[in-house]
């Protein structure tokens, strides 16, 4: 499979950022919706709901690109390796994980006055570790803001 054009690459960029954009705006309408001195309640409602929108469109290109690079590094699927796939995938993904974890227990071991909210550390490690943090994001953020 060839590269992708610089145009395709273009048009993936823009939609990537049209996608990321409309996310937070969605995290930012559900931390401060009824807020109707910033926005009206309709205002929100369309900012919430397209939110999802951009978090669909950024898993489709997410797959996408994923898929091309896979393609690009091994042409031949008869070569390909879901061993290589996953340390590939594990290496972009996991230090952005430990990073958070590490961040969340100096946080827990220094009593950080209104971390974890109504959350407890174990509860937000094990959220953290099978990629649910946003379920309860805020009950560890919102003390804070």
């Amino acid at each position: 499979m060839p590269k992708l054009s610089s145009t395709h690459s273009a048009h993936i960029d823009y939609l990537r950022a049209l996608a990321i954009i409309s996310v937070f705006f969605l995290h930012y309408s559900v931390f401060f919706r009824g807020d109707t001195t910033v926005l009206t309640t309709s205002a929100w409602h369309l900012l919430w709901r397209n939110g999802y929108y951009g978090v669909t469109t950024f898993f489709v290109i997410s797959g996408y690109l994923i898929t091309s690079n896979l393609l690009i590094r091994n042409p031949s699927t008869s070569e390909l390796s879901l061993f290589e796939f996953f340390k590939f995938r594990a290496a972009r993904i996991l230090p952005g994980v430990f990073m958070l974890l590490s961040i969340l227990l100096l946080l827990n071991y220094f009593d950080v006055p209104g971390f974890v909210g109504g959350a407890s550390m174990w509860k937000a490690t094990v959220y953290v570790l099978t990629f649910r943090a946003n379920v309860i994001w805020d009950q560890l953020i919102l003390p804070w803001l």
